[in-house]
């Protein structure tokens, strides 16, 4: 499962880390879970729908989001905490982490973690690299750092123009795996997932689905302590 590339690998390695694979994989699959993540907001036109329709449905989901637009918009963001969604690290002007020494990247990822601190009073230990990508040694660092890398299982390629609303429904409906962690986002462009969410929920809990935040799948901290 992709979701779990770095954080297996950082397991694999660091015999000290305090969560077995056992704990990470989660293996009693038998309760459909799956995690609804979004990357790249908050933004003023998909943002407030989108936490509307989870509030509506009573979803708990985990935001990924960039730094620059936690500072433009802290009221989605405190928002987001208040009705109990994750708001976790996806670095603070989107870079790609392979391309940028590990001091540009610390500094990604503490500025985006002191400006969501400075609107819900937390600071996250959960980040996504933007594009997924990321050096080995750069997860190794961020480790010994406190920091938890996690990627997905489903990409919705939603921020794609001509991925269609159909597209995302087939791709997150047509055999989703218990603990599954779905990619999405929300972007000025991705009305088209929130759309597609709105119809595919409502089946998915009728298949006996629920959904939960990327913490409970894993079983790790989503927040420094």
């Amino acid at each position: 499962m992709k979701r779990l590339f770095s954080f297996i690998f950082l397991l694999m390695i660091f015999t000290t880390n305090i969560f077995s694979a056992a704990e990470v994989q989660n293996t009693a699959n038998n309760s459909k879970k799956i995690a609804l993540t979004f990357d790249d907001g908050p933004d003023l036109k998909v943002t407030q729908k989108l936490l509307d329709f989870l509030k509506e449905q009573n979803i708990k989901a985990s935001f990924f989001v960039v730094g620059q637009n936690v500072k433009a918009y802290p009221d989605l963001v405190k928002r987001m905490d208040d009705e109990g969604h994750l708001v976790l690290n996806h670095s603070y002007t989107h870079i790609n982490f392979k391309k940028h020494s590990m001091d540009a990247v610390r500094n990604e990822l503490n500025k985006t973690g002191e400006a969501i601190n400075a609107v819900i009073g937390k600071t996250p230990a959960i980040f996504r690299p933007p594009y997924g990508s990321i050096s080995k040694q750069q997860l190794q660092t961020l480790k010994d750092e406190g920091m938890i890398s996690v990627l997905w299982d489903i990409d919705t390629v939603d921020w794609r123009s001509n991925t269609s609303k159909a597209q995302i429904i087939q791709r997150i409906g047509k055999n989703p795996q218990p603990d599954d962690i779905v990619l999405m986002h929300t972007l000025p462009k991705t009305l088209k997932t929130l759309e597609a969410l709105q119809e595919l929920i409502p089946q998915l809990k009728e298949a006996g689905y629920s959904f939960v935040t990327v913490d409970e799948i894993l079983g790790v901290p989503p927040y420094k302590k």
